[in-house]
């Protein structure tokens, strides 16, 4: 045991100058305020009671001298303490508490009236019947006497091996084991990231980490989102203080990435992560039929020759301060199964005490969680954010490479929109800086149909064997794809590479497109391959082509919507014959829905009637217009359908959804088409309003005059509305011939 502390109080005489004194020290400082809570409640102490020791500046002393007071400990026998220490699951401190008491014995006088608890005569009667056997021994001396019986006192009490050694350093020894293997994993995770597939460098997250806009939900009923200055703020803004926190965002824009940074900063011991003991951080994707959280920790996060079993992992988490990262709830293959400890803990059911970071699609917020858990949104890669990462990353200190990558993304809305997703970004990047076919590209189905050729092409550069002139038939991986684009995200390797035939697999596990990953198969308790997309927007290329050929179709097409469940029944092999398609909820797999419209043009005018019957997909269809490209009049009922409904710009918007909502507005108004609502959600430059003109924020974009608009709503955030603002948007309402109602709401 370490050697007594130094308090101010003043011990008492007796303690300071006697061997039980000294015990009585040791014992002070043994015991922590950790183990004495439970010990009162077991030794059922009195309310008072356990406020004065709580309140001691010492609460050690005052323990000790509470429990000698109460006849708990006296000079021969701490059997009652012993005995609560064990039922409080304390041994290793039971264990420090004997050793104290053995010294505190064998160096006290011995009294012919000590008989208590262990019968100090009768182990003296036995000690010297055994010298009498064995006196002719000679090294059985006064010494050897002396050590007996210390043996014999330990064997009463020790009379479970268990508790022979230190159980504490054997907790802490397995703890400090625990910390090493998680971060020798993290460190593999964090060091070899590889920005695309088609690049050979790889990058330490540090390194290639770039922060992006970031807000958190600040008026869940306004819908009120607040900026955050980094990602830090996630963990000290006194304002998101919460135990559960779920980081939402839309497709490739950064949540793992993220979540390898906060994985990076905790190896590295940097604040705020330090604050926890452990970080454990584990991929949804991985979760079919596991049985526990700690299984899942053994199998997932361990080396396979660890010698921590998942009791031992309980027994850590259980004493530890821990903050646990949730990576990929839409990727999530068990979000059927209410009863998983992963839904435990996203409901506060489990590990009440420790933080938990869940991130996902927008489209796949949990439907159960605490009233307190936090919201926080990734908005993607601003300008500033874009202009750092080209700097540091892909020009590699280049200014001329830096300027040819900014200058691509200033002269296209196409690429800027879709460069807010830092992955995609990061790709088209590295693309640009070699090639100059990225330019004047109208689509985003444009756009992904050459990043497709960049990772053939790029490939086949460096690929030893005989290059293809073509690319190879990928009909089968389309619909395959199409079946499994809700809630599947990965195969066995086996089957898919019958399914989809051996040369397309191999070709796109060589080139990146598809990833192999080994996985703990729980049914059959070995390892296995699966194989998934490098990401699921390769999954909704691959989907579209098939969507799009059963789509263009001539007769009924579209069944019911499909929301996020799988489908049901059987597809038709050939996709000429007669189906009624069901149809994947456009919020899941909207880029799905936006690349069939511009693979196919007859089937681009089905699809987008088909979304305008729907009210809650009405950007969706706006951007499956701009997709199509053909003429509005050619849609006419769409557009006719749109214009009856509220129209919402807001700043949260796209640039893109921006712009093609002022396009469907503009129509509108040339062709006499009456616009029931325009809603305006905190999206004005307030600059333009005084001088009579709507221009939307941060663009180079203005309302059109809307000379059939009927209704106008203005609503604004965090500001008063000025007097001369409110005057310029009478005059600019003055022009709406048609209007019959304005209306301002401002939120605090």
């Amino acid at each position: 045991m370490a050697s007594p502390k130094s308090y101010g109080g003043a011990r008492p005489k007796e303690e300071k100058q006697t061997e039980y004194g000294s015990f009585l020290l040791e014992l002070m400082d043994c015991l922590t305020i950790d183990d004495i809570l439970p010990l009162m409640t077991v030794l059922e102490f009195k309310p008072a009671e356990r406020d004065k020791v709580e309140q001691s500046g010492d609460p050690g002393r005052e323990f000790v001298h509470l429990m000698r007071r109460k006849g708990i400990i006296n000079r021969t026998s701490i059997s009652i303490l012993t005995e609560k220490l064990r039922f409080c699951g304390l041994h290793g401190v039971v264990e420090d508490v004997y050793d104290s008491f053995y010294r505190y014995q064998t160096q006290r006088p011995q009294s012919s009236s000590s008989s208590e608890e262990y019968d100090t005569q009768r182990l003296q009667r036995s000690f010297s019947q055994e010298y009498d056997t064995h006196r002719s021994q000679p090294s059985f001396s006064k010494q050897g006497k002396k050590l007996h019986f210390v043996r014999e006192l330990k064997k009463i009490f020790t009379p479970k091996k268990q508790f022979i050694g230190s159980q504490k350093h054997k907790t802490k020894h397995k703890k400090l084991q625990f910390v090493t293997e998680l971060k020798n994993r993290y460190r593999n995770l964090c060091g070899g990231i590889q920005p695309a597939p088609f690049l050979r460098d790889r990058y330490d997250i540090g390194k290639l980490f770039v922060e992006g806009g970031i807000e958190f939900l600040e008026d869940e009923q306004g819908e009120k989102w607040s900026k955050l200055e980094n990602y830090r703020m996630v963990f000290t803004d006194p304002r998101i203080k919460s135990k559960r926190c779920i980081i939402h965002g839309e497709p490739g824009y950064g949540k793992s990435t993220l979540v390898l940074q906060i994985t990076h900063d905790w190896c590295q011991e940097k604040t705020p992560m330090a604050g926890f003991e452990i970080l454990i951080l584990l991929r949804l994707r991985q979760f079919r039929n596991v049985p526990s959280i700690y299984s899942a920790i053994k199998k997932f996060l361990l080396p396979k020759d660890s010698k921590l079993t998942e009791d031992d992992i309980k027994s850590i988490l259980d004493r530890a301060t821990a903050i646990i990262l949730l990576d990929g709830y839409d990727e999530y293959p068990d979000r059927e199964n209410k009863c998983s400890d992963i839904q435990y803990i996203i409901r506060g059911d489990m590990f009440q005490e420790y933080e938990v970071v869940l991130t996902t699609r927008t489209s796949y917020l949990p439907p159960k969680s605490p009233n307190t858990t936090k919201r926080i949104r990734l908005i993607g890669f601003d300008d500033a954010a874009r202009e750092t990462y080209i700097r540091n990353v892909v020009a590699g200190g280049s200014s001329d490479d830096a300027n040819k990558v900014s200058q691509f993304l200033k002269e296209n809305p196409v690429h800027a929109d879709f460069c807010k997703s830092p992955l995609f970004f990061t790709m088209i990047s590295y693309m640009v800086k070699n090639s100059e076919r990225f330019r004047n590209l109208q689509t985003v189905t444009q756009l992904f149909r050459l990043i497709i050729k960049c990772f053939h092409s790029h490939q086949k550069t460096k690929a030893t064997e005989e290059n293809r002139e073509q690319e190879l038939d990928h009909s089968e991986l389309d619909k395959v794809s199409y079946e499994s684009c809700v809630n599947k995200i990965s195969w066995e390797k086996a089957n898919l590479r019958v399914k989809i035939g051996k040369d397309l697999y191999d070709e796109y596990v060589r080139i990146g497109i598809l990833i192999e990953e080994d996985v703990f198969n729980y049914d059959t308790l070995e390892y296995k391959t699966d194989t998934r997309f490098f990401h699921k927007l390769f999954a909704e290329w691959f989907a579209a082509h098939y969507f799009a050929k059963v789509a263009a179709h001539p007769g009924p097409t579209f069944g019911p919507w499909m929301n996020q469940r799988a489908l049901t029944g059987e597809s038709p092999s050939d996709p000429s014959c007669s189906y009624r398609l069901k149809s994947p909820d456009p919020h899941d797999v909207h880029y799905m829905y936006r690349f069939a419209c511009g693979l196919n043009r007859d089937a681009a005018l089905k699809i987008i009637r088909h979304l305008g019957r729907n009210t809650y997909y009405n950007q969706c269809t706006l951007l499956c217009i701009r997709e199509w490209g053909g003429r509005l009049e050619e849609i006419w009922s769409t557009v006719f359908q749109l214009c009856l409904r509220t129209i919402y710009i807001s700043d949260t918007d796209s640039f893109l959804v921006q712009k093609s909502t002022l396009e469907l507005i503009k129509f509108a108004s040339i062709k006499k088409l009456h616009i029931s609502s325009v809603r305006l959600w905190d999206c004005l430059d307030s600059s333009s309003l005084s001088e009579g003109n709507l221009r939307v924020k941060s663009t180079d974009l203005y309302l059109p005059v809307m000379t059939t608009l009927k209704k106008l709503e203005i609503y604004e955030y965090g500001r008063e509305i000025t007097e001369e603002e409110t005057a310029g948007i009478f005059r600019y309402s003055a022009m709406c011939l048609k209007l019959k109602e304005l209306q301002f709401k401002t939120h605090s």
